[in-house]
């Protein structure tokens, strides 16, 4: 992930992240105050990976 433009069109687009992990919380899920963009990449390998982390089911990779 070195913030080169995506060269794959289905994954030209951002995603909404949830800054603050809802854990099902309505409430907090629809919060767009806890929203933040971002690109698929950052969003389904460092975040998911930083979020496994957190909960001790594996180590986060970047």
């Amino acid at each position: 992930m070195s913030g080169d433009l995506q060269s794959n069109p289905w994954r030209m687009h951002l995603v909404v992240d949830h800054i603050k992990r809802h854990h099902g919380d309505e409430r907090l899920f629809w919060d767009w105050l806890n929203w933040q963009p971002l690109c698929p990449d950052h969003h389904d390998i460092v975040k998911q990976a930083e979020e496994k982390a957190e909960r001790g089911t594996g180590a986060a990779r970047r």
